[in-house]
């Protein structure tokens, strides 16, 4: 290959719109089966009960599950939760179990209320100030907010540019010490030859460890660790596993999954780490970035869809993002791989290519909606 651009399609605030279950455009899909799985973000939550993207949830008799076992089992609104339970009708369920798994904690090195967003450990959290719920800060919102702070973001992840869309962000203490164990969610970028591998602006240092069967550039993984100073972007981690949003036992099952969608191609996307097969079903305001409600069973661990409904379009663009950054291309027989940063404000990557220097958008060939790392 001579040379290659990339470029990169501008993402402005999403707001997250909740649809209920059993309303909205794309018709309805008819009673649901008596087990089922659910993810999505809690939009109220009592003592017994949670609404869910319109479905109440009695939650009197559910267990509920912290991933971090430091917290309180306590439901709170803008928590992105997995049930398990049945449903008594299109706007009624009974959960069994309550799931809750943030998507980082660590500490805050940045923050800008003009852009709505945060920056921790190296990942760009964007925030709805109508929308986001703030907790336990002393001012109101996003105003209490500073560098140091640890936090727990709840929230989703645009796969196409690995930007954090945060529903949740509350405070937790103690502050930031270089002895605090951090974690975050996320996809590698790409995998390095010396003991590394990135997850959005964050290098991970896994020197010491060998990292768990089949994790390649691509994969999903947790990641604990801890950060020598603030401003670093490096983290030593002390664990990496594998991770999926859908639990095995919703193999089989009815399931609704809520997010935004990422590497679209033909009938197909991605929901946070679940696959979707739209089949026939109509893709109209579908695209890269747009939050969506689908429904189906999961059947080999893809969700085959008999009802999508979109939450939240992509907004209009408003600013050119910034040019991807640690573009790298490593060659190999009869390929090359490329991979880059995530650019905050992005919503796809176009790649161009030729066989001779020179390229640009206007002479070369593109592959559109590429993600980081491509083959």
């Amino acid at each position: 290959m001579g040379s290659m651009f990339l470029s990169a399609v501008i993402l402005a605030a999403l707001t997250l719109c909740l649809s209920g279950c059993g309303g909205g455009s794309g018709g309805g899909s008819g009673a649901p089966a008596t087990t089922a799985v659910s993810r999505g973000v809690i939009t109220t939550a009592t003592a017994s009960a949670i609404t869910v993207a319109g479905v109440t949830v009695n939650t009197s008799a559910a267990t509920v599950t912290m991933g971090d076992n430091t917290d309180q089992p306590i439901l709170k609104p803008g928590m992105v939760v997995t049930i398990r339970g049945s449903f008594d009708d299109n706007t009624h369920a009974r959960a069994n179990d309550v799931e809750f798994n943030d998507t980082l904690k660590g500490p805050v090195s940045a923050i800008s209320i003009p852009d709505n967003t945060v920056t921790i450990l190296g990942q760009t959290v964007l925030f709805d100030p109508a929308k986001t719920v703030f907790d336990d800060f002393t001012g109101p919102g996003a105003s209490g907010v500073a560098p140091g702070m640890m936090v727990q973001v709840s929230g989703f992840t645009d796969n196409s540019t690995g930007v954090i869309k945060a529903t949740r962000i509350e405070r937790h203490r103690p502050d930031w010490t270089p002895d605090a164990l951090v974690e975050l969610k996320g996809t590698i970028r790409s995998i390095g030859t010396d003991n590394t591998f990135t997850i959005g602006g964050l290098t991970i240092d896994i020197s010491g460890m060998s990292l768990p069967a089949g994790i390649a550039a691509g994969s999903s993984v947790q990641v604990e660790g801890r950060l020598p100073s603030l401003a670093s972007t490096i983290l030593k981690a002390v664990r990496v596993r594998s991770f999926l949003e859908e639990p095995p036992e919703a193999e089989g099952k009815y399931i609704e999954v809520e997010g935004i969608v990422g590497r679209l191609a033909g009938n197909t996307f991605m929901v946070g780490t679940t696959p979707v097969n739209a089949g026939s079903l109509s893709l109209a305001g579908i695209a890269n970035g747009v939050t969506v409600e689908v429904e189906g069973k999961l059947v080999n661990g893809t969700l085959i869809a008999t009802r999508i409904v979109v939450e939240s379009p992509a907004p209009p663009p408003s600013t050119v993002p910034g040019a991807p950054v640690q573009v790298t291309a490593v060659g190999g027989f009869q390929q090359a791989t490329i991979a880059w940063n995530a650019v905050a404000g992005a919503t796809s990557y176009n790649i161009y290519w030729s066989t001779t220097t020179g390229v640009t958008p206007a002479n070369g060939t593109r592959i559109a909606n590429a993600v980081s790392p491509y083959v």
